[in-house]
């Protein structure tokens, strides 16, 4: 009956300690600055830009079936919305600007604007 409670307790104070020295190491560094913040965002927006255009892709694919034009749309500006907010909150924290712009896509005979990426000034 004992042991199970050691091995708890052993537990709970393995993970405290692996706590305190993962916060202790992020709050001495910190997020990069500088051009390692840069190149990191150019790899960030890459990815993001790459993860619409395929969420383009199996949108159209979806609304190749007329009753599901409608359900691709919303679901492909959900998608979107969330990488974009995603990566300009990412952004954000490194003092970095990312801007949207709206390029026109077809869904289904449907225009849709969808926002691609890009690291602001750069």
């Amino acid at each position: 009956m004992r042991k199970p409670r050691k091995i708890t307790g052993l537990i709970i104070v393995l993970l405290m300690v692996l706590f305190a020295g993962v916060v202790c190491c992020e709050a001495k560094e910190g997020p990069p600055s500088g051009e390692a913040a840069l190149e990191l965002m150019y790899r960030k927006v890459d990815i993001g830009n790459r993860q619409i255009e395929e969420a383009v892709e199996q949108a159209q694919k979806r609304a190749e079936d007329p009753d599901q034009v409608d359900r691709a749309i919303e679901w492909l500006l959900s998608y979107v919305e969330r990488i974009a907010d995603d990566t300009i909150e990412f952004a954000a924290k490194r003092k970095i600007t990312v801007e949207c712009k709206k390029e026109p896509r077809i869904i289904g005979g449907v225009e849709v604007l969808i926002d691609p990426m890009k690291v602001a000034g750069y």
